[in-house]
């Protein structure tokens, strides 16, 4: 009997000593961030991104046509993966050699109106009143208003590869074009700088 008592009372303890063990709770610091450095220098923060540099009027109109297509599949996808974008607008700048995006517009209509704006050339996001994105803003002229059902991307790109023709006869000239994708029409505007 003696040897049953101590042979519960070794496994009670055995027990007991492996519960008590796994309850124990590590508390762990997080690392201080105090030392902690970042460099910049080296970024490219505050600059528009540029989507290509072309050499002459020929160049500028071949590589209108990919570029479009590239910020249409972007803004759609946008679009469609996020239920607060219901418009992307999207403004580019043709000047001095280099075709360049300098403001991304993301507008969300059930938010009471406001956009919120990617300005590349301070690369912060502004808010403003949406009211612009009814029509092209001032300044602009509405170059085409494409169905997002058939054919958006060719209606987008030739429109804009006209405007150009039109308005850039050297490197040195400069145009903006704002394009505006939603969800059933792109809206293409664009004025010469």
């Amino acid at each position: 009997m003696r040897k049953l008592i101590l042979k519960i009372s070794i496994c009670t303890f055995l027990i007991i000593g492996n519960m008590s063990c796994s309850q124990e709770e590590v508390t762990q610091n997080p690392p201080l961030l105090e030392n902690f450095t970042l460099d910049l220098s080296k970024s490219k923060l505050g600059t528009p991104l540029i989507l290509f540099k072309y050499e002459n009027k020929d160049q500028l109109i071949n590589n209108i046509n990919q570029s479009f297509i590239q910020i249409m599949k972007d803004a759609q996808d946008m679009i469609i993966k996020s239920n607060e974008i219901s418009e992307v607008v999207t403004e580019l700048q043709f000047s001095n050699n280099i075709a360049a995006i300098i403001r991304v517009t993301y507008f969300d209509e059930n938010k009471n109106g406001i956009t919120y704006k990617l300005n590349a050339n301070t690369n912060k996001y502004e808010r403003s009143p949406s009211s612009h994105l009814a029509k092209c803003p001032d300044g602009y002229s509405l170059l085409a208003s494409c169905s997002n059902f058939d054919g958006t991307k060719e209606c987008v790109a030739s429109a804009v590869g006209q405007f150009l023709t039109e308005n850039i006869s050297g490197v040195g000239n400069c145009a903006n074009i704002q394009v505006s994708v939603g969800t059933f029409s792109t809206k293409v505007c664009g004025k010469t700088c």
